[in-house]
């Protein structure tokens, strides 16, 4: 709820007198503080299925996979930065059980 409210806010709209210094600030508090909200919402998650009020869904997967996959969603952005991103994912024997919905 509150991070749709934080998301659908234009935090980045230029202000003439904020300069652009003290924007890319704003900017950078704002990334880290969408960052610590889903950190704080993955861990009551946790607590919830640790007591039995949330369900999970495990599936097997391959998690080497998984892994390449989640690192592709970057590439637009690393790309834009001109930046390089190289994942290295060693060959898992066996598939392992992840609930996909909790990232």
């Amino acid at each position: 709820m509150f991070y749709e409210y934080l998301t659908s806010r234009n935090l980045y709209e230029p202000d003439a007198t904020l300069g652009r210094h003290n924007l890319e600030r704003i900017k950078t508090i704002n990334s880290n503080a969408i960052r610590l909200l889903k950190l704080v919402n993955t861990l009551i998650d946790f607590s919830r299925i640790k007591i039995g009020k949330q369900n999970v869904n495990y599936q097997l997967t391959d998690v080497a996979v998984y892994k390449k996959k989640l690192a592709s969603t970057f590439n637009s952005l690393i790309e834009k930065e001109g930046l390089k991103f190289e994942v290295r994912v060693e060959k898992i024997i066996q598939p392992v059980y992840v609930d996909k919905q909790m990232r």
